[in-house]
């Protein structure tokens, strides 16, 4: 090796240390003088372009890729580099036409299929996704984040047996994985299959002994059967060093409440929060606050969901329960208005995602409120189609028609019973 190849390796040596350390405009000087070096070493071009793509130039790594191409015209990693530009620009269309110029040109691995499976989610084309991921998975049968994502994909879609199926298939190949044991128990026990879901479970930390995730697991498994002591004795023994105290502290007051110790339950999430924000705790505080009717207490847990801005579950419920404990605090005016702003910030999250349900129900509500009947029953009508058999949906027309048409307010409630004979608690009524 003569002194030129030996200087241009140590070159992009030093520009991958410098990467490591997240000294990325450091790194793409040292890969600049390499270039300089010998234009026509590509191993120079992909560093950099890995350099400014984490530098957020964007514009720059592509030129890398497309110097790329000048020297080797079929060069699939160069495509498969731009096609991640592109999706990172969110330029989704783009991003494909490369990844397929990648495949025609023998770069045909299980990133890509990832990739796109990512693009599919995010256009809710679940059934698109799942087909990317096993495409990824055929490309590499141990390639397990694909295998992980297309059981969460297969559950969320209430695709039970398919989502066991994989289950299966993952930890046959990857049995050291936690989430192929975890991921089954949880479908298990979700459909009241508990001696199974035991046998699971029991499998899981036979191999994994130390594992405090399994030992939530048996918590919850020990709650739903209903040895609420037994769950209590066993969350006590969790290592919380490895498992967050506010995690603890949700499943704990769970159990509390289970049992009807209220104030326990209630001083111990009291306790979190003022230790540690987190959006569950808050959300937990609430509902509790709720059946305690502590208005004043409702509005501060909805105001600090909502200053976290963390956009889950909890946040949207905040902004529905901020306007609703203004008004039975007799703020009325105050009320409307955040009714209105979380109508506004709601339907704006379901212009991006039109699945979420919950949405649509905040919505309905939303709207009784402020007298907008109309597009009350239209946000329902689009519940109602997606999932015909919603409790919610009844219970949100019980209370539209009480006034205006009891026999049929009446009937209404009926139904939403019949399907969910808890429905009442989810509006605090």
């Amino acid at each position: 090796m003569n002194d030129n190849m030996l200087y241009l390796k140590e070159l992009n040596e030093q520009g991958k240390t410098l990467f490591s350390c997240d000294k990325y405009q450091e790194a793409i000087k040292k890969y600049e003088k390499a270039i300089s070096v010998d234009p026509m070493y590509i191993d120079t071009y992909f560093n950099a372009c890995e350099a400014y793509i984490m530098a957020d130039k964007f514009d720059e790594a592509k030129n890398m890729m497309n110097k790329v191409l000048l020297i080797e015209k079929n060069n699939g990693i160069a495509y498969f580099h731009l096609g991640n530009i592109s999706l990172l620009e969110e330029k989704f269309d783009e991003g494909q036409l490369y990844y397929a110029k990648a495949i025609n040109n023998g770069y045909d691995n299980s990133q890509i299929y990832m990739n796109l499976a990512s693009v599919a989610e995010e256009n809710d084309d679940y059934e698109k996704a799942v087909e990317m991921y096993t495409k990824a998975i055929a490309r590499d049968k141990l390639f397990y984040p694909a295998k992980i994502r297309r059981i969460q994909i297969y559950m969320m879609v209430n695709k039970n047996v398919e989502a066991l199926n994989s289950c299966d298939d993952l930890i046959e190949t990857n049995p050291n994985i936690f989430e192929g044991h975890h991921l089954k128990f949880v479908i298990l026990v979700t459909s009241n299959r508990f001696e199974e879901a035991e046998k699971v479970l029991d499998k899981a930390q036979k191999m994994f002994p130390d594992d405090q995730g399994f030992i939530l697991d048996r918590v919850k498994l020990y709650e739903l059967q209903n040895k609420l002591q037994d769950a209590l004795e066993l969350i006590e023994t969790i290592d919380t060093a490895i498992v967050p105290i506010e995690v603890i502290s949700i499943e704990k007051s769970n159990l509390y409440l289970a049992l009807g110790k209220v104030k326990e339950a209630k001083d111990l999430l009291e306790t979190c929060s003022s230790s540690k924000e987190n959006s569950q705790v808050e959300r937990s505080l609430l509902i509790i606050y709720l059946d305690e009717k502590e208005y004043e207490n409702v509005l501060k847990s909805s105001n600090k969901i909502i200053k976290m801005e963390e956009y889950d579950s909890a946040y949207f419920m905040a902004l529905y329960y901020k306007a609703f404990s203004l008004k039975m605090l007799g703020r009325n005016s105050e009320a409307v208005e955040e009714y209105k702003n979380a109508l506004q910030i709601m339907q704006q999250a379901c212009s991006i995602n039109s699945g979420v349900l919950d949405l649509y129900i905040y919505r309905a509500i939303c709207y009784n409120e402020i007298g907008n009947i109309e597009k009350a029953l239209e946000m329902i009508d689009y519940i109602e189609t997606v999932d015909e058999n919603n409790a919610e949906t009844h219970y949100l027309k019980y209370l539209i028609y009480k006034e205006s048409d009891p026999d049929r307010s009446l009937n209404e409630l009926k139904i939403a019973k019949t399907n969910n004979p808890e429905v009442a608690k989810l509006f605090s009524e």
